[in-house]
Parts: structure tokens; sequence; C-alpha cells
């Protein structure tokens, strides 16, 4: 099990990838909780090799986005319902990689921010509730990022590579 995320309020849904060997055999599965109690079992989420799941919860949608090598994922549900159809919401050129996507809601906006392996750039993603058109910015180059929010302001930090390093 590797790469967990968890978003919830009275029930909590956890996620992971999990696979065995190689890449190719990963997979997303995640499970719902409420107190200490499980009250889904395991279930896959997604139908190729995936990885790096990040989720939040607005209302009683939960979103979660995870990456496939060059492209960034988005399935939406809830606890009563299940998770939608696979959605692409974003890719980048062949041979580069979507790396530690973080997902982050305000009142009704939602981002994803992400940076690429092989070029280190940061890209942000933002869409208004509902759902369905995001806008893709280019922020840096860096990595290590983390975006967090306050109400609908949304605070992004990461480690610049654009620049060296002060002696």
């Amino acid at each position: 099990v590797n790469d967990g995320a968890v978003c919830g309020r009275d029930t909590a849904f956890v996620f992971y990838s999990y696979g065995y060997y190689n890449y190719n055999n990963y997979g997303i599965y995640y499970l719902v909780m409420a107190d200490t109690n499980i009250l889904t079992l395991p279930v896959s989420l997604s139908p190729q090799p995936s990885r790096e799941p990040t989720a939040v919860q607005l209302a009683d949608t939960v979103y979660v986005f995870y990456q496939t090598k060059n492209k960034l994922y988005l399935r939406k549900g809830n606890y009563g319902g299940g998770f939608g159809i696979e959605t692409s919401v974003d890719s980048i050129a062949w041979g580069s990689v979507v790396k530690y996507p973080k997902a982050v809601s305000g009142a009704q906006k939602i981002g994803v921010l992400y940076h690429t392996l092989f070029g280190d750039s940061l890209f942000f993603l933002r869409d208004s509730v509902p759902v369905d058109n995001f806008t893709r910015a280019f922020l840096f180059i860096g990595k290590d990022a983390e975006a967090i929010s306050a109400g609908d302001t949304i605070f992004l930090i990461w480690k610049d590579l654009a620049a060296s390093p002060l002696t």
C-alpha cells in the first residue's frame, strides 16, 4: 500500500494505491469509514495503472484525483452512490510524468497543484463547482509543492528551482 489520501467529515474516505512488482500493476483503491467502523470494504477505483491519489470533499461530493504517467484523472462520488466515470483533467508531454498532485478546496472551488518529473514544472488547475472545465496555469520551475485553503483563498508553497540558492 502506497500514496494514501484521506478526506471527509463524519464519514472518512481513504484512498491509496496498491500493486505489486512494478508501476504497471498499481491501481487506486478506496474504503469508507465512520468512527472505527468500515462501511465499504476496499473497492478498485481506477481501471488502469494509477498512483498518488489526492482527494477533497465539498458538500456531499468527494473529488479524487490521481495520475497515470503523463495524465491526471478525476472521479467524483459519494458514499451512497459510489464514484462516476474517470475523467481526464490534464495531460502533459509524453515522456514527462505528473507527480505528487495535491487537491485543495475553497467554498465552491477546487484546485490541484502538481509538478512534472523531467523538467520540474509546477502547474495549478482550478475550477468552480460543478467541476467540469479546469483552467491550467504554469507556476514556476520547482518541486515539493503544498496547497492549503482558508475559505475561498488558496495558498501555494513550493521549492523554487528557477534560481540558484543564496550563498
